[in-house]
């Protein structure tokens, strides 16, 4: 409940700052916009919130992520990369955690 209620919050104060910026001229390019879907997924990095979106915890997908050279345009884009790239994956991480991987192929 907290989780959900600090990002709703937070999401409303953006919006409200965003608005107020933009009302007064300032660049509301600087406001991270971004930041409630970041606290969500518990990273900033696409390529780490792709993999969670696909269906891969947070633990997995950040152990995953420095492996990845590259950013998802989709998520099938995702699910090609660990398809194409799974003896790496079965290679580098935990069998407990690869289990996650083989639920999703």
């Amino acid at each position: 409940d907290i989780m959900f209620n600090y990002q709703k919050f937070l999401k409303c104060y953006i919006d409200v700052l965003s608005y107020q910026y933009e009302k007064d001229g300032f660049d509301s390019s600087k406001i991270c916009k971004n930041l409630p879907l970041f606290i969500e997924y518990g990273t900033y990095r696409p390529t780490a919130i792709m993999l969670q979106s696909v269906g891969i915890s947070r633990n997995t997908a950040l152990l995953i992520n420095p492996l990845i050279e590259k950013t998802f345009s989709d998520e099938t884009d995702c699910l090609t990369w660990i398809k194409t790239h799974k003896n790496l994956l079965q290679e580098k991480i935990h069998p407990i955690l690869y289990r996650e991987i083989e639920k999703i192929l």
